[in-house]
C-alpha cells in the first residue's frame, strides 16, 4: 500500500531529501535506520523513498517481460506441436545449446581454477 501510494508522487510518509544529515561520503555518515533505513546517496536523498518511487516502473516491466516471454513460449509451443519431427529436434538442439552455454563457460572456468 505504501508503496503504491508513494510511487504516484501524492503522498509521502517522511521528507525524501535529508538535508540535515552530513551527505558526503555517501551513507557512511549518515544515519540508518528510523528516520532512514537505508541512508542517504551523496546528495542527501533517502535511499529508501527512492527504492519504493521506482516500484512501479520496475514491476510494469517485469510484468511485460513476462508476458512477452510467455508469448513466445507459447508461439514456439504451437509451432513444435503442430510441426513436429524435425523442426521439433531443432528447437530441441537449439534450446538445450542455450540452456547449457552458460554452465560449460563456467565449468571451463573452474577447471582451470582447480
Amino acid at each position: 500500500m505504501i508503496g503504491v501510494i508513494a510511487s504516484t508522487g501524492i503522498f509521502y510518509i517522511y521528507d525524501t531529501n535529508a538535508y540535515d544529515l552530513n551527505p558526503i561520503p555517501p551513507t557512511f555518515h549518515t544515519v540508518t535506520g528510523g528516520i532512514y533505513p537505508l541512508g542517504t546517496n551523496q546528495e542527501g536523498q533517502d535511499l529508501f523513498a527512492q527504492f519504493i518511487q521506482s516500484f512501479w516502473t520496475d514491476w510494469l516491466l517485469g510484468v511485460t517481460i513476462g508476458i512477452a516471454t510467455l508469448a513466445v513460449a507459447l508461439l514456439a509451443a504451437m509451432v513444435i506441436g503442430y510441426k513436429g519431427g524435425a523442426v521439433g529436434s531443432v528447437f530441441e538442439v537449439v534450446s538445450l545449446s542455450v540452456y547449457l552455454i552458460p554452465g560449460l563457460a563456467l565449468l571451463i572456468s573452474l577447471q582451470s581454477v582447480v
